[in-house]
């Protein structure tokens, strides 16, 4: 996109113009996802963002307005709701980034059940050293060569502003991967555990390992239901980047709707 989210140079009519076209295509994606996951996944997120999710998170990819003025964050005690969601995207402030945790691991375990692989979320006592750490969000009891293995999901703020010494995003993410793999692989190693970090961002986009997860189970669903791996591999794509829109997208409606500023 040419205009920056910070310039605000877009004419407004131009950017609700844009943002109409980018709901119906969002509304379209969205009701094909929908279709394709069979019932969706409940959350107080999801259902308060259902009827007005297709139109925000489009507002918010396109650098339009969410708000219509700066307002204190009703879920954080430090925050300013900036008028494009920036904030809110990433507010630790009540529990959005949890439930959208939350639903990316539910939803990597349903599709691994689709795939008709045995599966665990947060999988306790694995490790050796005691510890109630938990490497895996999703466990799966036997991988591509018959090793268990431990997934850990997590989100990055991709929006924010790079630290010194990375020269993209995806540099960014890959070293929140390893960071996870120095915390939690050689654990996993030392009880027969394979780890993957599947890591996402928050506008989009997964690291290596969690492209990994997502083509194999993509390869085992269509090898379940006998379709084209390639499809099958889009869908899961498609669910993992519709849950991660929606669980972003109920942030901003809550916090839009508490103080009375969201922009219809």
């Amino acid at each position: 996109m040419a205009t920056s989210r910070a310039s605000g140079l877009r004419p407004a009519a131009a950017a609700e113009k844009a943002c109409c076209a980018a709901s119906r295509r969002i509304a379209a994606s969205a009701r094909s996802s929908a279709v394709a996951a069979g019932s969706a996944e409940r959350t107080p997120n999801s259902t308060r963002a259902a009827p007005k999710f297709p139109g925000v998170a489009a507002k918010f990819r396109l650098g339009a307005p969410i708000y219509s003025e700066p307002a204190a964050c009703p879920s954080c005690s430090s925050g300013a709701l900036d008028v494009y969601g920036r904030h809110a995207s990433f507010c630790a402030g009540g529990g959005d980034l949890t439930a959208r945790h939350n639903g990316v691991r539910d939803l990597v375990g349903r599709l691994a059940k689709e795939a008709q692989l045995s599966v665990e979320t947060e999988k306790p006592h694995m490790l050796l050293d005691g510890s109630r750490q938990k490497p895996a969000d999703v466990f799966f009891t036997s991988w591509t060569d018959g090793t268990p293995l431990a997934v850990d999901v997590t989100g990055v703020d991709v929006l924010a502003p790079l630290p010194s010494g990375y020269t993209s995003v995806m540099d960014f993410v890959e070293a929140r991967a390893d960071a996870k793999r120095v915390k939690y692989k050689a654990q996993c190693d030392a009880v027969g555990v394979a780890f993957r970090p599947f890591v996402f961002g928050s506008v989009g986009g997964f690291g290596v390992d969690a492209v990994v997860v997502i083509k194999e189970l993509g390869r085992r669903i269509a090898r379940a239901k006998g379709s084209k791996a390639s499809e099958e591999i889009a869908v899961v794509r498609k669910k993992l980047s519709m849950t991660i829109q929606r669980h972003q997208a109920g942030a901003f409606i809550k916090r839009g709707s508490e103080l009375g500023v969201l922009v219809y």
